[in-house]
């Protein structure tokens, strides 16, 4: 008895001598935390400091049933000794219990070793492998995904929210709260950029191929820079990409607004430049078709002045979801609609919740580009 209070006085954060007192039971926090609205879904992967351990390779993980997200910043991916994290998309889920499973896999022949992956959704702990006690053909405590005869390209974790280590009870009160409308929500501008680079870059990985690349940003935030424009629900967006096998800078600025119609981050492209004109075309319909989940009135005039045909313009003003239907946000019932088919997560609208623009929510971007949401 005296062991079980002691463990729910630390998941409740009070000391206490009765059962009462010491907070709800690790199984009712589960349930509760299973219940939770999906706001943010992140995984974080620890790649060993062995040799070898990096690599150039298109990395990738698939949740329950939905194709494969790539994982693909701006800056180098997968490099030894570093902790990498990456948002996946939040738009097909309902509630925390939807996400099951989430499958860690890489194409090509450059093996990576992972020390360990860590999943949270809305900050809570739901999935951890750790392989740094691991002993591999190799003698390296890390695990190495690769496909050599003998290893494996991928590793699947069954999620679950955690108790240990993880505030559990903290998290679950904070995040009901949330959903309450008693406390307010705050996406700060970096985790607005860093969930529009996920985006972007499994959009550049899908279909990009080799032809556009992430630039020369420099930074995590430089390849996705976003800042407050006029009204308090805009942001001007600023792309920084290259051509491949080119030195050749590819800028294109997005103005944004957040809940307009019936996209919760709806684009429009205001400018793009680059010395490689000749490039230009089939980078930015290329770019267009593979990213952008909603275009804004008047893109086709802007386009058409950037020189891309005009046939774009058209299908993108008034047939958008026609030229982009596998890369746009999903929802389990069109999924059963076309009997059990596996979802494309791609676009921008897939990294941020529905309820976010839901009748009575409130928005405002402040001067440091931060978005206060409160839900009712």
């Amino acid at each position: 008895m005296k062991r079980v209070l002691m463990l729910a006085a630390v998941i409740g954060g009070a000391v206490s001598s009765t059962a009462h007192a010491a907070g709800p039971s690790a199984q009712e926090l589960g349930q509760r935390a299973r219940a939770l609205s999906v706001r943010s879904f992140k995984v974080s992967i620890d790649v060993g400091d062995v040799k070898d351990a990096s690599s150039s390779d298109n990395i990738f993980v698939t949740v329950n049933h939905y194709r494969p997200f790539h994982l693909n910043h701006g800056i180098v991916d997968f490099k030894r000794d570093l902790t990498h994290t990456y948002d996946l998309p939040v738009g097909p889920f309902q509630t925390l219990g939807d996400i099951e499973s989430l499958t860690l896999a890489k194409g090509g022949t450059d093996g990576v070793c992972i020390q360990s992956v860590k999943v949270t959704v809305d900050g809570i702990l739901v999935g951890f492998r750790d392989f740094s006690k691991e002993k591999n053909k190799g003698g390296k405590n890390c695990h190495w995904l690769d496909n050599d005869p003998g290893y494996k390209n991928q590793i699947t974790l069954k999620l679950n929210p955690s108790v240990e280590g993880n505030d559990l009870d903290d998290k679950v009160r904070y995040n009901e709260q949330v959903e309450r409308g008693t406390r307010e929500w705050v996406v700060s501008k970096q985790d607005f950029q860093l969930r529009l680079m996920s985006a972007i870059g499994h959009g550049l990985q899908v279909r990009g191929g080799k032809k556009v690349k992430w630039g020369y940003g420099g930074g995590s935030s430089k390849y996705v820079q976003a800042d407050r424009a006029s009204g308090n629900r805009d942001y001007n967006i600023d792309l920084d990409m290259k051509f491949g096998g080119s030195t050749k800078e590819l800028d294109i600025d997005l103005a944004a607004q957040l809940c307009k119609g019936k996209s919760l981050v709806a684009t429009q492209i205001t400018n793009v430049s680059t010395k490689e004109r000749s490039a230009i075309k089939r980078a930015v319909g290329n770019l267009i078709e593979s990213l952008i989940g909603e275009i804004g009135e008047g893109a086709a005039d802007g386009l058409a002045m950037l020189g891309v045909p005009k046939e774009y313009g058209e299908k993108l003003g008034n047939k958008i979801e026609a030229l982009t239907k596998d890369y746009l946000i999903d929802t389990p019932e069109r999924a059963e609609k076309r009997a059990g088919s596996r979802i494309q997560l791609s676009s921008i609208n897939d990294m941020f919740p529905a309820e976010m623009c839901a009748p009575g929510a409130k928005r405002q971007i402040d001067g440091d580009g931060n978005i206060t949401i409160r839900f009712k």
